[in-house]
């Protein structure tokens, strides 16, 4: 099995997660080719790995695009010991909540929201954005403090579901969001 080794401090994390996609490419094509049924020569061994490669690439981009947009959140729940609240669309309107998310191509993304301290009123954080292994990672400014969110994403016919669960594993936060 071939081998990389290098400081974890100088990889670029991009190239980090090409190079985890080139050696599970390179794996898949041997489980792959066991069957003898591909051909065995090096030029065509070289395209079809890098066909493979193309493949995978396309689909992580696809993913991440099809986070770009305005999304507006309709529901949010949470699960703790006590069992499982939802604040739904109807009581969010009527409390007149605002939070929505502009994703933007460039990695940059807006909130705005009047949901996150009501002593604000609304308000507009900004940040930067990434897309990996079905995780949305933000970093926002709130005030003149950095702040990193990990969200779990799910895209699902126009619903962004953003989930988190507290350090502790005492609390599960769901929100849900639709495309403008």
């Amino acid at each position: 099995m071939l081998q990389i080794k290098c400081q974890k401090k100088l990889i670029n994390p991009l190239v980090k997660s090409h190079l985890t996609l080139a050696f599970y490419c390179r794996s898949l094509y041997h489980i792959i080719s066991i069957d003898h049924s591909l051909p065995k020569s090096p030029p065509m061994k070289t395209t079809f790995l890098l066909l493979l490669c193309f493949l995978s690439c396309t689909a992580l981009k696809a993913q991440s695009a099809a986070l770009s947009g305005n999304w507006a959140m309709f529901e949010y729940s949470w699960t703790n010991d006590q069992g499982k609240q939802t604040t739904t669309e109807d009581q969010i309107k009527a409390d007149g909540g605002v939070s929505e998310y502009l994703i933007m191509d460039d990695g940059n993304f807006k909130l705005t929201t009047n949901m996150a301290d009501e002593s604000t009123g609304m308000a507009t954080y900004e940040g930067t954005w990434k897309f990996e292994d079905g995780k949305l990672m933000l970093k926002l400014k709130i005030g003149e403090q950095l702040v990193d969110l990990v969200w779990n994403a799910e895209i699902k016919d126009n619903i962004l579901n953003l989930s988190r669960t507290s350090p502790d594993g005492s609390v599960t936060v769901v929100n849900s969001f639709r495309r403008k």
